[in-house]
């Protein structure tokens, strides 16, 4: 694993790629500090990964990611998950390890269900608007 530093200085800003109202620069680096991972999506979709309910009765603010692959997987701030027990929202982009299982913290989308609609969770192609996401992380002190 190279230094921090040693990373940073092989990076460069590529080509920006838009879809509606989002632009994203990626930062791209030499092979030696490469390494590859998959969206949440295409991880699902291919079997690599699954998203599922803690526990039986579930947990609203955490959900599962079991990564199977040998690959990273990159999960979303504001990504939406369907099924399980309730839609949620991922709360805070996260890059999955390979191999690995990890608790994600999310957000319930739909008031009032909390019954099976299926064992797992799948990503889904709506993404949570920025002025919901800025509801969502501001602070709860009761300050307005």
């Amino acid at each position: 694993m190279p230094s921090v530093p040693h990373a940073l200085s092989g990076l460069s800003v590529g080509e920006p790629t838009t879809c509606r109202q989002l632009t994203v620069w990626p930062l791209l680096g030499d092979d030696a500090t490469r390494e590859r991972y998959f969206t949440l999506d295409e991880a699902v979709s291919q079997g690599w990964a699954a998203i599922t309910e803690i526990a039986p009765d579930g947990s609203i603010p955490e959900v599962q990611i079991v990564n199977d692959s040998p690959y990273q997987v990159l999960a979303i701030d504001g990504e939406e998950l369907a099924g399980a027990r309730q839609d949620r929202v991922v709360n805070i982009t996260v890059l999955v390890p390979h191999v690995a299982r990890v608790l994600l913290p999310v957000c319930g989308v739909e008031e009032g269900r909390w019954s099976y609609r299926g064992r797992a969770l799948r990503p889904t192609p709506r993404v949570q608007d920025a002025s919901g996401r800025a509801r969502r992380t501001r602070p709860t002190s009761g300050a307005t």
